[in-house]
């Protein structure tokens, strides 16, 4: 499933994320293994892309939203809500927003996270060599679309660097952020819950080349698991970030399983070897007329 555009839809799809993530960091419901507490999630598609400022896919958000945190995030009522930012405020006209994070933010190794790796976000979404397919949703932003477009047929050969350096996010310190809007947009807050606003970290994308992205190393994240192997078309595992900001969560860790077929994770689940999973239409029947998995 592809996130549409426009903000109603996107906040509304990535609600089956973030009901997804809650429970998991609040509850204490799990297999226990020989491993620890891990839930094993189901997952019925491989990832394309898992890099915050290029996805666009719900099955590339469930991996970065786990692994990474904006600087605010939806609750279980889709109320926004503080994350790494723990409080903001507008200017007069609604033109200018203020994040002021949190004091003593780290990666989970431990590595700081201040006001640039956030600001580096936002560049690194408008740039037109990223060009992701969200790029658009920060065109709010003073000069984010010039930007964009800076490199298109007939721009001028300094319009890169001057539209870069015309971008309205600034660094006040390391724990103050202030972007500047094209118009008064009150929903603003919102939109720096998502993927775009998540602080990969400049050093290891420019380490990482193009597939930065598939090395557990290089994916260093803020959010409440941090991602610890990955194996392709099979399994994505994330192990609990002992240095997130909100504790330590309940679950050791999570596993997404890759299967396409749903009559076999169906029966992966039924022994024992999956504690969630995603049924295909086609498997309803077979889950109503087993009375343990209705």
């Amino acid at each position: 499933m592809k996130f549409l555009r426009g903000s109603r839809a996107v906040i509304t799809s990535l609600l089956a994320v973030i009901m997804l993530i809650g429970p998991v960091v609040g509850g204490t419901t799990a297999v226990a293994q020989d491993s620890g507490k891990i839930l094993r999630i189901h997952q019925q598609t491989f990832p394309d892309v898992v890099d915050p400022q290029k996805s666009s896919f719900a099955n590339e958000i469930a991996i970065l939203s786990l692994n990474y945190e904006g600087l605010t995030r939806q609750n279980n009522d889709l109320e926004t809500v503080g994350a790494a930012a723990e409080s903001w405020e507008f200017n007069d006209d609604l033109t200018v927003i203020t994040f002021h994070l949190r004091e003593g933010l780290t990666y989970s190794d431990g590595s700081p996270l201040t006001a640039e790796n956030f600001r580096y976000a936002v560049e690194r979404t408008c740039d037109p060599n990223t060009a992701g397919q969200y790029q658009s949703i920060l065109f709010d932003i003073v000069g984010c679309e010039d930007f964009a477009n800076s490199t298109a047929d007939g721009a001028d050969a300094d319009a890169y660097e001057t539209t870069k350096a015309a971008l309205g996010v600034v660094v006040i310190d390391d724990l103050t952020l202030e972007i500047t809007l094209n118009a008064p947009a009150p929903f603003f807050p919102t939109v720096a819950s998502l993927w775009v606003f998540f602080p990969a970290k400049k050093e290891l994308i420019e380490q990482g080349g193009d597939l930065w992205w598939k090395d557990p190393a290089l994916q260093l994240g803020n959010g409440p698991f941090q991602l610890s192997s990955w194996t392709d078309d099979l399994q994505v595992s994330f192990v609990a970030n002992e240095n997130y900001w909100g504790g330590r969560a309940n679950l050791d860790g999570i596993d997404y399983v890759y299967q396409s077929d749903s009559a076999v994770a169906i029966e992966a689940y039924r022994s024992g070897d999956l504690d969630m999973v995603t049924v295909d239409p086609s498997q309803l029947p077979v889950v109503t007329n087993d009375p343990a998995l209705r």
